[in-house]
């Protein structure tokens, strides 16, 4: 970077600490970061950065200026454009969500719309919206704004669940959302919240559908949920998918160079099978040498000759000794 310090508020402080840097950083991995997953919404359609910014934070500040407030970014007016001063402004996500180039048109009470503007008409956030309309495909208005605003929903039939699978088997992309991989529709069941699991942890929307999961990871969620409840964990004020996510942090955590007492590795012993197999051969052939079973149970020097020399394979509990 060309400029290791910028002035900022009268102060000079690094370009990393500067309130636009992560916002200019972004910009420049959507454009040539060809490992971003979304890459190809923006450098991989041609969308680039002018010279003037690729090369100089500093005159992307003083072509930007300050950033209006938290809810404003950085915008394209022409979204099949680059990124430069004449193409470039401050937005908040309702102008944004008004100026994508996949805009969503929505006909409702009369009108078309934006969904932003439908979000904004109908007083839902543009992000709840998105998902429900988009996302799981329901394109009735009307139920949307029941269930989030007066908690009514859909009562399905028996004959409706084959429909919800079938649906959402494909808006899933056959995917399982527990597992992350692909699998025919008829591995996958309707999950719903049950109503006694969502009273004990106190969820909303008791009884509700939350999507299509493979039959394994159902019983998988079903049986966490119940061990929470049955092991109290849900009196410590904690929601079960933060302590999920507490958990899996807790799990990655390198460990620390101490072995635990009850997992000191044994020794392992040789079994009296395989001994009195080596028995009986030597016996068959004439010899009574065979060494006496050793006490200890370890595989003894002159034992090992034997079971090499009459090619048996000495088994052990616990598995094969450890090569030292």
């Amino acid at each position: 970077m060309k400029y290791k310090k910028i002035l900022h508020n009268g102060k000079l402080i690094p370009i990393t600490a500067h309130p636009l840097f992560a916002i200019y950083h972004g910009i420049k991995n959507r454009c040539y970061n060809k490992n971003l997953p979304t890459y190809d919404r923006w450098g991989g359609r041609g969308i680039r950065m002018s010279k003037a910014w690729y090369n100089s934070f500093e005159q992307f500040v003083k072509d930007m200026g300050e950033r209006p407030s938290k809810k404003h970014s950085i915008d394209r007016i022409d979204n099949n454009k680059g990124y430069n001063k004449l193409n470039c402004r401050w937005a908040t996500a309702k102008e944004q969500g008004n100026n994508q180039r996949t805009n969503i048109k929505i006909e409702y009470d009369g009108n078309v719309r934006s969904l932003a503007e439908t979000a904004e008409y109908i007083n839902i956030p543009y992000h709840t919206l998105y998902h429900y309309f988009v996302v799981l495909q329901i394109r009735d208005i009307d139920l949307i704004i029941n269930f989030l605003k007066h908690r009514k929903a859909k009562k399905l039939t028996s004959t409706d669940l084959k429909k919800i699978r079938s649906v959402y088997h494909l808006i899933q992309n056959h995917t399982c959302p527990i597992l992350k991989q692909k699998y025919p529709e008829n591995n996958m069941v309707v999950d719903h919240l049950h109503t006694k699991h969502a009273n004990l942890l106190n969820l909303d929307y008791p009884g509700c559908v939350r999507g299509i999961i493979h039959r394994q990871a159902n019983s998988f969620e079903g049986k966490i949920v119940n061990l929470m409840i049955r092991l109290g964990l849900h009196k410590f004020d904690i929601s079960l998918p933060q302590l999920l996510r507490n958990t899996a942090d807790y799990l990655e955590r390198p460990p620390m160079p101490f072995i635990h007492p009850n997992e000191v590795p044994r020794e392992p012993k040789l079994t009296k099978i395989s001994y009195n197999r080596l028995k009986k051969k030597m016996t068959s052939l004439g010899k009574t040498n065979c060494p006496c079973y050793p006490k200890s149970g370890k595989l003894t020097v002159p034992l090992k000759k034997c079971f090499d020399l009459y090619e048996i394979v000495p088994e052990f509990y616990g598995g094969r000794p450890r090569v030292k």
